[in-house]
């Protein structure tokens, strides 16, 4: 395949090194630019792992969005950062994928998904439990009938450490964030 889609990445963090890790090992993809505060820091990943991405900071991103061998962003930034990514990207018709939460607030959700329409491009929430085998197994038993009269269904989730304070302290109340997910299923 001679065509890669072209992403540019929003966080170097837990989930933006999860999402690099599977983009740079797709034969479909490759991300032209990442952005952090930390601009050092970024450029050290992309020499480390040998990138030809680009980098840069939150507030120099006209590069960015102008350039046309992005087609997408994926936005793995504190929450308090997405709305204002997510209606820039798809301003710039960008398609976007972005780490759950979309906001903290359901009008600034919704003015997001809006925007998305006006401009027919895709917003993708990442709720990755939704694509889970043991998850979509149950989902799929209590769609067909197969569990009989369900009532409650009792979960529970482990972090294997503690997210560090920085996330803390924009991820919004950080147990909603992380159940999120069993309440979307």
């Amino acid at each position: 395949m001679s065509h890669r889609v072209g992403f540019a990445l929003f966080g170097l963090g837990n989930m933006g090194l999860a999402h690099m890790k599977n983009i740079m090992l797709s034969p479909r993809a490759t991300v032209n630019w990442i952005i952090r505060n930390k601009l050092e820091d970024a450029e050290k990943f992309v020499k480390d792992y040998n990138l030809s991405a680009k980098c840069t900071t939150p507030d120099k991103l006209e590069a960015v969005y102008n350039d046309p061998n992005v087609k997408a962003v994926l936005i793995c930034s504190p929450t308090t950062t997405h709305e204002s990514i997510i209606k820039d990207s798809l301003n710039a018709n960008k398609a976007v994928f972005c780490e759950k939460p979309i906001t903290d607030n359901i009008k600034t959700t919704e003015d997001c998904y809006n925007v998305a329409a006006s401009k027919n491009k895709p917003l993708f929430n990442a709720l990755h439990r939704r694509f889970d085998p043991d998850f979509y197994q149950v989902y799929s038993q209590i769609q067909e009938k197969r569990l009989g009269n369900l009532r409650l269904i009792k979960t529970t989730s482990r972090d294997l450490e503690a997210p560090p304070i920085s996330y803390i302290k924009t991820s919004g109340e950080n147990d909603i964030s992380s159940k999120n997910q069993e309440v979307e299923f």
